[in-house]
């Protein structure tokens, strides 16, 4: 049922949007994003998580025979419940789904992608922001 009430209050937002594109809260007024502004975020969030996926796929093994198609479904879901438990960084859920919704892998292989995957897109990026932090000028 929950999914339901989001669809509605995904709609009714987007209804607002067009018909109110402000809200007045008081004295205060709260301008509502543009349709377009929401199609391009919501395009835009789509692409980075389609190459978040395909960054997981090209880091596991060869033979594992996992298509792309599928990881990336799997991956899709196993975001979806890193958002539902609130997991700080999503570990534990991220890494359960993958576990339950590909069983037939070798869990070493598929918590070796995970672990070079979380480096790939967490730690590479923190560490590139530190360096410039350290040393703006450079």
């Amino acid at each position: 049922m929950s999914g339901w009430a989001d669809l509605i209050r995904r709609i009714l937002r987007w209804g607002l949007s067009l018909l109110f594109p402000e809200l007045g809260l008081g004295r205060h007024r709260l301008r509502l994003p543009s349709v377009i502004a929401m199609l391009a975020l919501g395009i835009w969030a789509m692409l980075d998580v389609t190459a978040a996926g395909t960054a997981l796929w090209l880091l596991l093994p060869n033979d594992t025979g996992i298509s792309w198609s599928l990881l990336l479904a799997v991956y899709f879901l196993a975001l979806g419940a890193v958002i539902v438990s609130f997991a700080p960084g999503g570990l534990g859920p991220f890494e359960l789904t993958l576990f339950t919704l590909l069983p037939s892998q070798n869990p070493g292989e598929l918590m070796t992608a995970i672990i070079a995957f979380r480096l790939v897109y967490f730690a590479v990026p923190a560490l590139v922001s530190a360096v410039f932090l350290a040393c703006p000028d450079c």
